[in-house]
């Protein structure tokens, strides 16, 4: 791995966080231009997803064709799977602040650790304790927060939220593991506006957009914080791995703060910055002890093979 294409892996990585971290601040410009949670999320897929199907075209990456199993798969888990969580995310962004829903829904990876050992029987290491218990605490130090920024059914949603990303995270790579991720990200995102269409239609929730200032937060959510935001995650992973990808990731959050801060004027007690802080550092530390491990394991059977 040369180190210009490192650089750049870093560099589209942390401009995926960023995107990603901006939704929820994008999200709320939407809501504040009368655009409801059920339009915002149909039209967001809609367009996100004809412009994945745009890039594979235009890219012309080969890919091998889809069995019916796994195009199902797929659908299943754009509807019951992103749908669903997308919906319960950006209803937590329509009842509280954005930057505290972010930080709730930053329990999924804990989440993850936990249903991997229930389901599959992963062993339940020290430093996945250390990441299960410092997440879990810093989350505690963030709901201590002033009236208005945090809301009972804001919090519920927000962390029901996270349980339908962890155990959609859990279940998809079991059920497409040969499937490119752009033709994953393009059958998820066309399955989940179908589903998100049909169910806001039913709840007279779908509604002609007008207004310049409308359609930018939509586009925005839309290109910015989904297409985008994927895309370049995805080119990151390449170049640098699904580690430090995962690590540089962890920004998201922070950034969601920052412009919440400067755009809504957001102050948060000092316990909730020592919360976030001790969230974030378990998330790190968990991933660094990991690569740290795997590393050394790699460096012994070195060693053991040229002994021999």
């Amino acid at each position: 791995m040369n180190k210009n294409g490192s650089l750049l892996g870093v560099l589209l990585t942390i401009a995926s966080a960023a995107g990603f971290g901006v939704m929820g601040i994008i999200a709320k410009l939407a809501y504040a231009q009368g655009v409801t949670v059920g339009t915002l999320l149909a039209y967001r897929f809609a367009i996100a997803a004809a412009l994945f199907w745009a890039w594979i075209a235009l890219s012309r990456r080969a890919a091998a064709p889809l069995r019916w199993r796994e195009r199902i798969a797929l659908w299943i888990m754009g509807t019951l799977g992103y749908a669903v969580m997308a919906s319960l995310m950006f209803t937590s962004f329509s009842l509280m602040s954005a930057s505290l829903a972010e930080m709730l829904f930053y329990s999924y990876p804990t989440l993850v650790c936990l249903l991997m050992w229930a389901v599959d029987k992963e062993p339940l290491t020290g430093r996945k304790a250390e990441a299960l218990i410092g997440g879990f605490a810093g989350l505690l130090l963030v709901l201590q927060s002033p009236a208005g920024l945090v809301t009972a059914s804001g919090i519920a949603c927000a962390l029901a939220a996270a349980a339908v990303y962890a155990v959609f995270i859990t279940y998809s790579n079991r059920l497409v593991k040969h499937v490119s991720p752009l033709v994953s990200s393009a059958h998820i995102s066309s399955s989940a506006a179908v589903a998100l269409a049909v169910y806001a239609a039913l709840q007279g929730d779908l509604h002609v957009v007008r207004g310049a200032p409308a359609w930018g937060a939509i586009l925005g959510v839309a290109v910015l914080s989904t297409f985008v935001a994927i895309l370049f995650f995805f080119e990151g992973v390449k170049r640098i791995g699904s580690t430090r990808a995962s690590m540089l990731s962890t920004m998201e959050p922070v950034v969601t703060l920052a412009c919440s801060a400067a755009l809504f004027h957001e102050r948060l007690r000092p316990l909730q910055w020592l919360g976030i802080a001790v969230v974030l550092l378990s998330l790190m530390a968990m991933e660094v002890r990991g690569t740290i491990r795997r590393a050394s394991r790699k460096v012994r059977g070195t060693v053991k093979e040229s002994a021999i």
